[in-house]
């Protein structure tokens, strides 16, 4: 459900509105430093905004609890308990708190390729 909330919900808000506030500063769009006008089209053009930010950074987390309950549940069946889940959830496979950020990572990965497409595909312009 929270996975649903920051992502669906989100996104379903923008589809025909006004386009969302931009990430970087509004000052950067005619600044005298090239690096950053070029970096302010580039974000506008791939449309890197905050309703952006917020379907990845929910989607993210909540696609992190799934993935732990799921492997737990997958692992340990009947006997699990809510100690396993959140032992997972901060140590990982490995049962460390670098295996625990690893495997955050690459959730984090697999939702920002996928909500930069949704993200993307929202913010078009319909006929």
């Amino acid at each position: 459900i929270g996975r649903l909330a920051a992502g669906v919900l989100t996104q379903q808000q923008k589809i025909g509105a006004e386009e969302a506030p931009p990430i970087l500063p509004a000052a950067w769009e005619h600044s005298d430093q090239i690096w950053q006008a070029h970096m302010y089209r580039l974000f506008e053009r791939l449309h890197l905004d905050k309703e952006f930010c917020v379907t990845l950074a929910g989607t993210s987390v909540f696609q992190h609890v799934l993935n732990s309950i799921t492997w737990v549940l997958l692992t340990r069946g009947r006997t699990t308990t809510l100690g396993d889940i959140f032992s997972f959830l901060a140590f990982g496979l490995n049962g460390t708190v670098l295996s625990g950020l690893t495997q955050f990572g690459k959730t984090f990965a697999m939702r920002f390729g996928f909500s930069w497409a949704w993200n993307w595909t929202t913010s078009q312009n319909l006929p």
